[in-house]
């Protein structure tokens, strides 16, 4: 019983994970159309102009967060919000991965608990 719950939780943690980077990928994919839309109302051209963040910010800073990042890069092109939300949809891909590897180390946990008892119980009987 107990290793089913865990198997359970675990797989419920796992979903939770996949919604979590469809919602980030869903957030990615609107900041991307809102720079898009923003440069070609300033009258940019969109197909030469690059559109990703920059890897690495090299203006005598130590290496910035993603999340600072994401906050430069927002309130630089006027995308805060847009920014935001792909931070937050980030973060909660972080808590639910480390809430899922949890529940898997208690699976592991409860099966290997489980052999346990097999084996007491098959040594009982011999």
């Amino acid at each position: 019983q107990r290793c089913f719950q865990a198997r359970k939780d675990a797989l419920k943690m796992r979903q939770r994970c996949e919604a979590s980077v469809k919602d980030a990928e869903g957030a990615t994919h609107a900041l991307r159309n809102a720079r898009m839309s923003k440069r070609k109302s300033s009258g940019d051209n969109v197909t030469t102009s690059v559109l990703m963040l920059p890897q690495s910010v090299d203006d005598g800073e130590a290496e910035l967060s993603l999340e600072e990042t994401l906050k430069r890069f927002g309130s630089t092109h006027g995308l805060v919000k847009n920014c935001e939300a792909v931070a937050s949809a980030l973060a909660d891909i972080e808590a639910s991965e480390m809430k899922y590897v949890d529940l898997v180390e208690a699976e592991n946990v409860a099966v290997a608990d489980a052999q346990d008892i097999e084996r007491q119980a098959l040594d009982a009987a011999q």
